[in-house]
């Protein structure tokens, strides 16, 4: 939630031309949170690779 408010922050003093992403512990419960919040993309590694099928996963997230 601290990195919520970071990106917030960040897409309300960067020009919108300078893109945001996030890395670390993003998942299917705060990803939309982070693209409402201003992050362009998303950095996922475990969320991807420890999953049983992560070409499934990475179909989900990108429905998100």
């Amino acid at each position: 939630s601290s990195m919520l408010e970071k990106v917030k922050e960040a897409r309300e003093y960067l020009p919108h031309n300078v893109e945001i992403w996030a890395d670390g512990g993003i998942n299917e419960g705060n990803i939309y949170q982070l693209n409402e919040a201003g992050a362009d993309a998303m950095i996922m590694g475990r969320a991807v690779w420890n999953c049983d099928n992560p070409l499934e996963s990475i179909r989900r997230f990108e429905k998100i």
